[in-house]
């Protein structure tokens, strides 16, 4: 299943003579051996919070604060921490 991040204020087309990058997706996969079986850890939240499509403002009012491309709201990720895991699990974010 595709997630999809759609960043509402994506950033300015400085030169920029093609699409602006508004959106970023990443895949949620299951390996179950063939048959499909429910993923260990699925928390499902709301209805209002269980979409496949998110939206967010990058940085935490609306203003990029750190140069890096690809900045996400902590809501965004807490989202999917709090789907995706049980309290007291282990969290890795090579990327922090």
């Amino acid at each position: 299943m595709p997630l999809i991040w759609v960043k509402d204020n994506p950033m300015p087309a400085v030169k920029k003579t093609t699409f602006r990058s508004a959106y970023e997706m990443g895949l949620w996969l299951i390996n179950d051996g063939g048959t499909y079986a429910q993923p260990r850890t699925f928390n499902f939240l709301t209805q209002a919070r269980m979409r496949n499509v998110m939206s967010y403002l990058i940085g935490r009012d609306g203003y990029k604060r750190t140069g890096h491309p690809t900045e996400k709201p902590e809501l965004l990720t807490r989202r999917l921490v709090e789907i995706f895991t049980n309290e007291g699990d282990i969290v890795l974010d090579n990327f922090a």
